[in-house]
């Protein structure tokens, strides 16, 4: 314990996996706002094939988290980075040349798989990077490198492509991408041995791609994945509606800078008191800043409603992450996490789609009050299926523990 105590998690290795996972959040969000105008613009191609070229990328990225969360325990981390990363950079590369819709959506399919790869093994190593007791503040740092890319990405592609200038948006990515890669070759991951496995051929189960003991987290993290998904979606049309464009162009930078100092707090609040004192008010920020953003008429509305976005969604979803982390058994941490991931992916992939459907009939104002009630029940499957069960572990650990003191077993010790 007093190692763990005095561990300084800024060290070479936490800030490696930092970088890899900031550049290709980064690159993430530079290609898919610039690929989408590179689409109509250069390719002419129609606002449906723009939208197919950016939801095949989810759809990559969903495919490799489920293959690659079910084996990263027991597969070489650092490898995985360092090829994946090298994959990366051939469809960004290829960016720079293609000439038709197929070759667009061919290339965002491959990148958008070797980016779930590469995420699926950042949070694995993270997990073993980071003591047991540190980590809500250790993945409250991390979840930091997905702020800042989702502030200094969107704002670089929409000022480069303002100009048309597609081609510096993809040359930044590669460039990003060969510094990632620098990084995976310095850093070192632990690696859990292996257990003997009586070699009996197992018969399909969803079990084998999503880790069971964290089902509870993924249902609350679908939830808020759902409702950013809509955020993103709309928040753009939405300010024009109000004639607010300037507000709305900020809305991610207020929040990006808020979610920069609140995560670590939350993170140390999640370490020392627990789960529950931040995951519950941080969905209460998020209702809140939902109905401020459904009924908005100015910019300091839209100002204050991605602050509170930023101390619910930001601080919700890094907890949820940490959590989802805690109650999985150690040697099944990497398909915890990518577990996690494939809820809030799924989430915010079908929510443009789907609230779309209805937007013209309701209005983007009717869709966040929607989005309001989505969370709020979030809150209820969180006490359900999260806080509830926790509870009765905990009373369930303690009735064993006193049923074996009551015996007289004192050789035996309860491990974390």
């Amino acid at each position: 314990m007093g190692l763990s105590k005095k561990y300084n998690i800024w060290n070479k290795n936490f800030i490696c996996v930092f970088i890899i996972n900031f550049v290709i959040c980064l690159v993430f969000f530079i290609t898919t706002i610039a690929s989408t105008d590179f689409a109509k613009t250069i390719l002419q191609s129609s606002t449906a094939i723009a939208g197919l070229a950016n939801g095949i990328f989810v759809i990559g990225a969903l495919l490799s988290r489920l293959y690659f969360g079910s084996i990263i325990d027991n597969i070489n981390i650092k490898k995985v980075m360092i090829i994946s990363l090298v994959l990366y950079f051939i469809p960004n590369l290829y960016y720079l040349f293609l000439s038709t819709n197929f070759e667009l959506i061919l290339s965002r399919l491959l990148a958008g798989m070797c980016y779930g790869a590469c995420s699926c093994a950042c949070g694995a190593a993270v997990a073993r990077l980071v003591p047991s007791n540190k980590r809500g503040i250790g993945i409250g740092y991390y979840a930091v490198s997905i702020v800042l890319s989702s502030a200094i990405g969107p704002f670089l592609a929409v000022y480069l492509v303002g100009k048309n200038n597609f081609n510096l948006c993809f040359i930044i990515s590669l460039i990003s991408i060969l510094i990632a890669l620098i990084s995976s070759v310095v850093i070192k991951v632990k690696r859990f041995r292996k257990h003997k496995i009586n070699h009996v051929k197992k018969s399909f189960s969803i079990f084998n791609y999503i880790e069971k003991s964290v089902l509870g987290v993924a249902y609350v993290v679908f939830c808020m994945g759902f409702v950013y998904g809509a955020i993103i979606a709309f928040i753009s049309s939405y300010s024009k509606e109000l004639n607010l464009i300037e507000a709305g162009s900020l809305f991610f930078v207020f929040y990006a800078c808020i979610s920069v100092f609140s995560r670590p707090i939350s993170g140390k609040v999640f370490d020392k008191i627990g789960a529950d004192y931040v995951i519950v008010p941080s969905i209460l920020f998020y209702v809140a800043s939902l109905i401020i953003l459904a009924y908005t008429n100015n910019s300091l509305m839209m100002y204050l409603s991605a602050i509170f976005c930023a101390l619910g969604y930001g601080n919700a979803t890094s907890s949820l992450q940490s959590l989802a982390i805690k109650l999985s058994p150690k040697e099944k941490m990497g398909l915890a996490n990518s577990t996690f991931f494939i809820a809030l992916d799924v989430g915010m992939g079908i929510s443009p789609y789907l609230l779309g459907l209805i937007e013209p009939s309701y209005g983007h104002s009717r869709i966040y009050e929607i989005c309001a009630g989505i969370i709020l029940f979030s809150l209820i499957l969180y006490y359900a299926f999260v806080m509830r069960k926790s509870k009765d572990f905990k009373k369930d650990l303690k009735d064993y523990e006193d049923n074996f003191l009551e015996k007289n077993h004192s050789d035996i010790i309860i491990k974390d």
